[in-house]
């Protein structure tokens, strides 16, 4: 099937909001290098 309208763009508000979380993130967490963040992920996989 064919969409002839272009699809949703994202609600500005949601956009805003995920920025926000992320800016709060970068404050409790700083800047973390690529080796700490695959650290995190590793961790919790065991």
């Amino acid at each position: 099937m064919t969409r002839l309208v272009p699809p949703k763009t994202p609600d500005r508000q949601v956009v805003d909001a995920a920025i926000a979380r992320l800016k709060n993130l970068r404050e409790r967490f700083g800047t973390l290098s690529v080796e700490k963040i695959l650290a995190f992920r590793d961790e919790g996989r065991r």
